[in-house]
């Protein structure tokens, strides 16, 4: 199956987007009073999405450039970092930390082991922090991490807190002020099913006061351009706009379903997915595994490379593999959520197919909860 029509993205990101919701957009202009209102209206419910008063401010940039803008407005140099590091996008905080002339010390986890707060909290009275950075779903294991646990084990609230939030704002549950999260960085080409090329960051009253006070010149991410222009809708610079369009629809049909309605529905779905591949055969490998990103380990003897190039030449399902050291080891699927319950059981025929088979009456069942529902956004917009 070549035909990139039938082809359905299954991955950790970005997403499959509906070609009708394209079809839909209007034509806009970003410097119109008709887009300033779609700016301010996406950064409220994007904090509404996190549990914050606070909005966000919107990039033209990949969720690492959200990141970057995340350490470069509040993070001082020669600031001490603690990054709680459980895999590829755990790590990437350092990276990015340590390119800002930051201390940076490293909690290390093996990859898709549980992260223990009281070991974070121990690290972090040793290492006594400037900002504790977090990655609420390692899309690189399907690892979700405790952040309410993590933050609450702390021994004192000095640090601020920052968190990744790329793969679980839509999917997880983010309590930002209840939890004591001072800064979120997103993005919108996963569970929000936007295109890639918006991303996001919420910042709170700490994470602002420290952006205020850092003597390090700033311009493209600049805290103070994006606080000022979220004032009037004004982005600073060119947004990516076609994509603030999808996820301002995204959005809209998240606040008319329900903020708790559609986090209840990710878990079910990647509830009835796991399960379902796991009667295949399959295991799931973190230990606490997302509602967001799945990742198994395949029967022994079978490889990875099998199942992902036979999903995609066979069934038209894209899949993605495992990064860094977890490559040729696990596959991952995405936001099974956001798709149909007839994706979700085309995906698990094409999985029971490359294993001959195994499993397929009894995964379906397990499937059934979900087999007959509609995808999350079923709608083009208007």
């Amino acid at each position: 199956m070549d035909r990139g029509e039938d082809l359905i993205l299954l991955t950790p990101g970005p997403v499959h987007i509906d070609p009708r919701r394209f079809a839909a957009l209007p034509p806009m202009h970003h410097r119109t009073g008709r887009f300033r209102e779609m700016v301010i209206d996406t950064g409220r419910m994007l904090g509404d999405l996190c549990g914050t008063k606070e909005s966000a401010f919107l990039f033209a940039a990949s969720g690492t450039g959200a990141m970057e803008a995340v350490i470069a407005n509040v993070a001082h140099p020669g600031a001490k970092v603690l990054v709680v590091e459980g895999g590829k996008f755990g790590r990437r905080w350092a990276e990015i930390a340590r390119a800002f002339e930051c201390e940076v010390d490293i909690l290390r986890f093996p990859m898709g082991e549980g992260v223990d707060p009281a070991r974070v909290a121990d690290r972090a009275g040793e290492f006594s922090p400037d900002l504790i950075a977090l990655t609420h779903v390692e899309s690189s294991t399907g690892l979700w991490l405790d952040i309410e646990g993590i933050i609450s084990a702390l021994p004192d609230r000095r640090a601020l807190i920052a968190l990744d939030a790329i793969a679980s704002i839509g999917s997880e549950k983010i309590m930002m002020d209840e939890w004591g999260i001072d800064v979120v960085a997103g993005a919108g080409q996963k569970a929000l099913a936007a295109p890639a090329g918006v991303s996001f960051v919420i910042a709170g009253p700490r994470a602002m006061e420290s952006a205020a006070e850092n003597l390090r010149p700033g311009f493209y991410f600049s805290f103070e351009r994006y606080g000022e222009g979220m004032k009037t809708g004004d982005t600073p610079f060119t947004p990516a706009v076609h994509s603030v369009q999808v996820l301002h629809g995204s959005l809209e049909s998240i606040r008319s379903k329900g903020i708790d309605k559609v986090l209840d529905r990710h878990e079910v779905f990647s509830g009835a997915l796991t399960t379902a591949v796991e009667a295949l055969g399959m295991r799931s490998f973190p230990d606490s595994p997302s509602r967001s990103v799945q990742a198994f380990l395949p029967p022994e003897g079978v490889s990875c490379e099998a199942v992902i190039r036979s999903l995609g030449e066979r069934h038209g399902i894209i899949i993605a593999g495992g990064q860094d050291e977890m490559a040729g080891r696990i596959v991952r699927t995405g936001f099974p959520g956001i798709y149909s319950g007839q994706v979700l059981e085309r995906l698990v025929k094409g999985l029971s197919d490359t294993l001959d088979g195994v499993g397929l009456e009894r995964a379906l069942t397990l499937l059934g909860p979900v087999r007959n529902l509609p995808p999350l956004f079923d709608s083009p917009l208007t």
